[in-house]
């Protein structure tokens, strides 16, 4: 979905799938490096006792001689974004919650060199530490978004989301605190949900698994 966002903008994108080509932490340095991208934006999870080998690969970009923006967008970083944005020099910016349109808005303002702290949904440091901007409220009507750029092909199967949020509320559950405002769960209408599928299968895919909540 963020691909699909900034490609709808106008933006080149090309999306590394790390853990999809089995890429261990030294092939992603160099790929990134070799690319070097205007803006590398980083879909972040929680990987354990493990999470600071991302930031230990984002660190190690730098090094390589990367001087873009490095934006993190995902659960995990919303919910961590002050400690992240404290620890972590090497990130920029952080999208809280939902992020199409964040990066969308912070992609353009990096491409035409304008400042870019202003735009809502976004977490960064100043002089005086970490800061957030307006917050930037989520999208009511999903069926507005995009559908996700693909970079699978068949026979491998194809995820579906079917609607946003969540049904419940759940104490443990981070979905509300993602959303800043209850769980929220907003779904698709079934005529566009059916359109995304009739894609998917011109292109091969016959297997289809929804992940909504």
């Amino acid at each position: 979905y963020a691909a699909s966002a900034l490609e709808g903008a106008g933006h080149n994108v090309q999306i590394l799938d790390a853990p999809g080509r089995h890429d261990d932490f030294d092939q992603t340095v160099s790929e990134v490096s070799a690319q070097s991208p205007e803006a590398l934006f980083v879909h972040a999870v929680y990987f354990w006792e493990h999470t600071g080998a991302l930031f230990q690969c984002l660190s190690r970009v730098r090094n390589e001689g990367y001087r873009g923006h490095i934006g993190l967008f995902g659960f995990f970083p919303t919910l961590a974004y002050q400690a992240v944005l404290e620890q972590h020099a090497d990130v920029d910016s952080i999208a809280i919650g939902e992020f199409e349109h964040t990066l969308v808005d912070l992609a353009e303002r990096l491409q035409s060199g304008q400042r870019w702290k202003d735009v809502p949904g976004l977490a960064f440091r100043d002089s005086t530490g970490v800061k957030r901007s307006e917050r930037r409220l989520p999208a009511r009507n999903p069926d507005a978004f995009p559908f996700p750029t693909r970079w699978q092909h068949p026979p491998s199967t194809a995820s579906i989301l079917a609607s946003r949020g969540c049904y419940n509320q759940c104490s443990f559950c981070p979905v509300p605190c993602f959303y800043g405002e209850g769980p929220l769960w907003r779904g698709r209408s079934v005529e566009q949900v059916i359109r995304e599928i009739e894609d998917l299968a011109a292109l091969g895919f016959r297997d289809f698994y929804f992940v909504d909540a």
